[in-house]
């Protein structure tokens, strides 16, 4: 085609390919081309035959040889828990009713279609209360994740949270609850519990 032209021509319908790219021919089966050497054709893959090939290079068209390949890259199977600093309840004032509360964070990775958070007391005898020694708090700790409701520890997992899909650096706000009564004894020293964190799918 000269110079500032154009052309409209005739492949039929469907996907033909026009100086070697695939393009969709109108209703009508027509592809409208710009001014220039054009190859075009109705082949699989765009790749016309030799006795169309040859005269279009004799007038200068230009050749073009495609192939294809796959490029891409993997994802390790990776569930990932990281906690954050250790929370404080702060002081117990005895004879004072008064709840406690406190803050951590979970930080998530998880490349399952699935995972759920949850937490659990491994002391059978006292699940779910702080200790101090022997000496047990009366209401079992509450927990929760993000501005969800507080949940009482007990015997068995708390589920904190769920994802229904991967997610990365996923920052999970903790919340952390413990009510003590007015008429509560309260022994000298420190009240504390080591919890278990679990991190866990169903489909990895």
């Amino acid at each position: 085609m000269p110079g500032n032209a154009t052309a409209r021509v005739t492949l039929g319908t469907g996907t033909v390919w026009v100086d070697h790219r695939p393009v969709t021919a109108s209703a009508d089966g027509t592809v409208d081309v710009g001014a220039g050497c054009h190859v075009l054709s109705t082949r699989t893959a765009g790749n016309p035959a030799d006795s169309v090939m040859a005269p279009a290079l004799a007038r200068g068209c230009p050749a073009v040889t495609q192939a294809s390949g796959d490029v891409g890259g993997t994802v390790p199977a990776t569930l990932s828990l990281t906690l954050g600093p250790v929370p404080s309840l702060g002081t117990f004032t005895p004879g004072v009713a008064q709840t406690y509360e406190a803050a951590a964070t979970a930080t998530v990775t998880s490349t399952a279609a699935d995972a759920t958070l949850s937490v659990s007391d491994p002391a059978a005898a006292t699940a779910g209360h702080l200790v101090n020694g022997r000496f047990a708090l009366a209401s079992p700790l509450q927990l929760r994740a993000g501005d969800g409701a507080f949940a009482p520890l007990g015997a068995g997992p708390l589920t904190l949270r769920s994802w229904d899909g991967p997610v990365s650096n996923d920052a999970t706000p903790l919340g952390f609850r413990q009510p003590i009564a007015a008429d509560e004894p309260l022994r000298t020293g420190a009240y504390a519990k080591t919890l278990t964190f679990t991190l866990a799918t169903t489909s990895p």
